[in-house]
């Protein structure tokens, strides 16, 4: 009998525990989260803020290139994200950050041996390693790229 409520009591807890996961992760990153989609798009500003195309490295010749390793699943990313988003239109026209999906882009992980989502790694115009840095928002990336 004892077991028996015992079992009872840790399949509601598991319950009670995934119904809290889903909503939690509805409430942060949208409906569309559970299917990968964290609504990146709503963030992006162009000639700013840009998702990751390889022919945007030859940029790095005239401007700073930073890449961005974000997940949807990420808390810190999506805050990041959206102080991007405020503060995308002052960043100076000589940066361009792009957003690299962190679950999707495997290669470019292990080429720049990002071990974890929310890391920084500016670029040369062949894709080179210049500076990286993990973690912090937009005064962080300020403080990094010595922006005002």
């Amino acid at each position: 009998m004892k077991q028996r409520i015992w079992w009872i009591v840790v399949s509601l807890l598991a319950i009670s525990v995934g119904i809290f996961a889903y909503v939690y992760r509805a409430e942060l990153w949208g409906e569309n989260s559970m299917h990968g989609e964290h609504h990146l798009d709503a963030y992006l500003v162009s000639g700013k803020y840009e998702k990751f195309d390889e022919s945007k490295l030859s940029l790095a010749r005239e401007k700073t290139v930073v890449l961005f390793f974000s997940a949807s699943w990420c808390p810190s990313c999506t805050l990041f994200n959206a102080e991007m988003k405020e503060f995308a239109e002052t960043l100076p026209d000589s940066v361009l950050i792009l957003a690299v999906d962190y679950d999707e882009r495997f290669e470019m992980r292990k080429k720049y041996k990002v071990a974890y989502q929310h890391t920084f790694v500016v670029v040369d115009e062949n894709g080179g390693e210049l500076k990286r840095w993990s973690g912090g928002g937009v005064d962080r990336l300020k403080a990094e790229l010595n922006l005002k």
